[in-house]
């Protein structure tokens, strides 16, 4: 797995963007530059290394290079990049952590949903899910009590 960072060649950019893989470091360059033309033409949801992607005048500014090989996934190393560019005064462009903790997660989601409802942009399933919570939950609980555990 290689731990690599992303960023425009642009002498007035000094924003980054870390990342992480298991393949062909040319091919997620390629997989970056790929999802930011959809982006552009409307037909996918905005990533935060289209920041970088947005700096470059041409696909040669467009640069990546590998920071770390690593033998496991844990992506802690990734966040350990992340805080060093950090330091260093750069523009880290990253939303997340590599590393988020179950507790974490959830509050991003919480923090997502209420942003989304400040903004009348709540996802449908989600706001199905709130309002009827309690029915659902007590279905889940009648499954499981009279399917799972009869099994």
């Amino acid at each position: 797995m290689y731990v690599y960072c992303l960023y425009s060649a642009q002498p007035s950019s000094s924003k980054v963007y870390i990342g992480s893989t298991k393949g062909y470091i040319s091919m997620r360059k390629a997989q970056h530059k790929y999802s930011y033309k959809k982006y552009m033409k409307g037909k996918a949801p905005y990533i935060t290394s289209t920041q970088i992607l947005a700096e470059c005048n041409s696909d040669d500014d467009l640069k990546i290079e590998v920071l770390e090989e690593i033998c496991d996934e844990t992506r802690e190393a990734e966040d350990w990049w992340i805080a060093h560019f950090k330091s260093l005064g750069l523009e880290v462009v990253n939303h997340n952590d590599a590393v988020w903790s179950k507790e974490k997660y959830l509050e991003g989601v919480k923090e997502k949903y209420h942003e989304q409802k400040a903004n009348g942009k709540i996802p449908y399933a989600l706001s199905y899910y709130y309002k009827n919570r309690e029915a659902i939950l007590e279905k889940r609980k009648n499954y499981y009590e009279n399917v799972v555990k009869q099994s």
